[in-house]
């Protein structure tokens, strides 16, 4: 949701201010112990229940933790932010729901995209697709598209780090966290090509440039003490590892926090993709109807941030 996610997701690299695998600002908690993160860990940080890592579970992911600007904690209300996005899936895969779907998004992010001037977007092929999933999920589960079972779907293979907005201007620069690993490597790359300082502050730390930091990010949703949350999706069903920046926003709801420049038009197209990925490859659908919704909900929240269904993808526009 902040400025060009590739400069900027650069220039926290360079920086060493990566949000994944690094140690949230004031915690001194070892790797994968830190306060919010839902589930065991074992002593080098790879997620287990039962001392056996569910299937499908990326053992090499990094442990989970908040980027610099935010304190780690336990916000207990990782059972609403599963609602909200079953709701969100379920609205993906519903003709004629992709406004409801985008509503779903953070503020800031949901009313950029509602004045981009579409508000009669034409979603007949999406719902043509939405029509044919429907129809092959009936055929192979006995049931109708309905993801109103949280608590089965968002499983313990889905890890949580939760906590709050300590310093903003710093929250500002490291936001939302990079959603794959491909993206955190592009960003390596490009590091040595990007100048200046991340943070909204300068190198003399001038009072004025970081109370203005500090206003951008009360203007993004990011002021001190908002609550925020990472859930990351375990690598499966061909499928990548992807992490999810949640925010919570008055007066009590979560919404997926999305780069800045991810448009409307994209994430219909993305959608459109993945949805139609998925059915072409309904032979290939888990035989439980749960895990066939954690794979929609996957291919859903890879839509909205511009993540490939795989190399060969075409109608993706990445971040």
């Amino acid at each position: 949701m902040r400025k060009n996610r590739s400069a900027l997701w650069a220039a926290v690299f360079a920086a060493g201010v990566i949000g994944i695998g690094t140690a949230a600002t004031g915690q001194n908690n070892p790797p994968g112990t830190g306060a919010g993160v839902s589930g065991s860990v074992d002593k080098s940080g790879v997620h287990v229940s039962g001392g056996v890592n569910p299937p499908g579970t990326d053992t090499t992911a990094q442990p989970l933790t908040l980027p610099k600007g935010f304190s780690q904690k336990d916000i207990n209300d990782t059972n609403d932010i599963k609602k909200m996005l079953a709701s969100l899936t379920e609205d993906a895969v519903t003709k004629d729901k992709f406004d409801n779907m985008i509503g779903y998004l953070a503020k800031p992010d949901e009313n950029r995209i509602k004045n981009e001037g579409q508000k009669n977007r034409d979603v007949t092929t999406l719902n043509g697709r939405i029509a044919e999933i429907q129809k092959d999920w009936k055929a192979k589960y006995n049931t109708d598209f309905d993801v109103d079972k949280a608590k089965v779907v968002f499983n313990e293979q889905f890890k949580f780090v939760t906590g709050e907005v300590s310093d903003e201007a710093t929250a500002l620069a490291n936001w939302p966290v990079p959603a794959t690993s491909d993206l955190m490597s592009q960003a390596r790359e490009a590091a040595g090509t990007i100048t200046g300082n991340s943070n909204k502050t300068n190198q003399t730390g001038d009072v004025s440039e970081k109370n203005q930091g500090n206003k951008a990010a009360e203007n993004e949703k990011l002021d001190r003490g908002r609550n925020v949350a990472i859930i990351q999706f375990p690598a499966s069903h061909g499928l990548p590892t992807l992490n999810v920046s949640m925010i919570h926003q008055l007066p009590d709801s979560w919404r997926v926090d999305v780069p800045n420049d991810r448009t409307g038009e994209q994430i219909y197209q993305d959608l459109l993709t993945h949805l139609t990925y998925a059915d072409e490859h309904k032979d290939q659908w888990p035989s439980d109807v749960n895990d066939g919704y954690r794979m929609f909900a996957h291919h859903v929240l890879m839509a909205l941030y511009g993540v490939p269904v795989n190399e060969k993808a075409t109608g993706t526009s990445g971040s």
